[in-house]
Protein backbone atom coordinates (compact mmCIF):
# COMPACT_ATOMS: atom_id res chain seq x y z
CA UNK A 1 0.00 0.00 0.00
CA UNK A 2 1.42 3.43 -0.89
CA UNK A 3 2.37 5.83 1.85
CA UNK A 4 -0.38 8.33 2.75
CA UNK A 5 0.50 11.68 1.19
CA UNK A 6 -0.69 15.01 2.61
CA UNK A 7 -0.33 18.18 0.56
CA UNK A 8 -0.35 21.27 2.81
CA UNK A 9 -1.35 24.48 1.04
CA UNK A 10 -1.77 26.99 3.87
CA UNK A 11 0.14 30.19 3.10
CA UNK A 12 0.23 31.09 6.79
CA UNK A 13 1.88 27.93 8.13
CA UNK A 14 4.63 28.75 10.54
CA UNK A 15 8.14 27.81 9.56
CA UNK A 16 8.87 24.21 10.49
CA UNK A 17 5.23 23.07 10.66
CA UNK A 18 5.61 20.37 8.02
CA UNK A 19 8.88 19.24 9.62
CA UNK A 20 7.08 18.87 12.96
CA UNK A 21 4.38 16.76 11.29
CA UNK A 22 6.99 14.56 9.60
CA UNK A 23 8.67 13.95 12.97
CA UNK A 24 5.35 13.12 14.66
CA UNK A 25 4.01 10.92 11.84
CA UNK A 26 7.00 9.28 10.09
CA UNK A 27 4.81 6.91 8.05
CA UNK A 28 3.00 9.79 6.34
CA UNK A 29 4.48 11.88 3.53
CA UNK A 30 3.87 15.61 4.03
CA UNK A 31 4.59 18.10 1.28
CA UNK A 32 4.27 21.86 1.60
CA UNK A 33 2.90 23.19 -1.69
CA UNK A 34 2.23 26.91 -1.56
CA UNK A 35 2.79 27.99 -5.17
CA UNK A 36 0.48 26.98 -8.01
CA UNK A 37 3.34 25.06 -9.64
CA UNK A 38 4.15 23.14 -6.43
CA UNK A 39 0.47 22.26 -6.00
CA UNK A 40 0.16 21.00 -9.57
CA UNK A 41 3.23 18.81 -9.01
CA UNK A 42 2.09 17.46 -5.63
CA UNK A 43 -1.63 17.00 -6.32
CA UNK A 44 -1.71 13.91 -8.56
CA UNK A 45 -0.66 11.50 -5.79
CA UNK A 46 -1.97 13.41 -2.76
CA UNK A 47 -4.54 11.58 -0.64
CA UNK A 48 -5.22 14.56 1.63
CA UNK A 49 -5.15 18.29 1.02
CA UNK A 50 -4.69 20.37 4.15
CA UNK A 51 -5.91 23.79 3.09
CA UNK A 52 -7.40 24.57 -0.28
CA UNK A 53 -5.75 24.41 -3.70
CA UNK A 54 -5.06 27.82 -5.19
CA UNK A 55 -6.39 26.80 -8.61
CA UNK A 56 -9.09 24.57 -10.03
CA UNK A 57 -6.39 22.76 -12.03
CA UNK A 58 -4.63 21.62 -8.87
CA UNK A 59 -7.86 20.22 -7.45
CA UNK A 60 -8.71 18.44 -10.70
CA UNK A 61 -5.19 16.93 -10.80
CA UNK A 62 -5.68 15.28 -7.38
CA UNK A 63 -6.80 11.87 -8.70
CA UNK A 64 -6.15 10.04 -5.41
CA UNK A 65 -7.78 12.67 -3.20
CA UNK A 66 -9.88 11.28 -0.35
CA UNK A 67 -10.05 14.18 2.10
CA UNK A 68 -9.82 17.98 2.11
CA UNK A 69 -9.15 19.51 5.52
CA UNK A 70 -9.88 23.23 5.79
CA UNK A 71 -8.96 24.41 9.28
CA UNK A 72 -10.84 27.69 8.87
CA UNK A 73 -14.13 25.91 8.30
CA UNK A 74 -16.34 25.46 11.34
CA UNK A 75 -19.64 26.09 13.02
CA UNK A 76 -18.66 29.31 14.77
CA UNK A 77 -19.07 32.83 13.40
Amino acid sequence: MPKLKVMATHKTLRKGFVGDLKAEFPNVEFQLAISNEDQLNAAPDAHVICGWPSTKDALEAAHRLRWIHCSGTGIDA
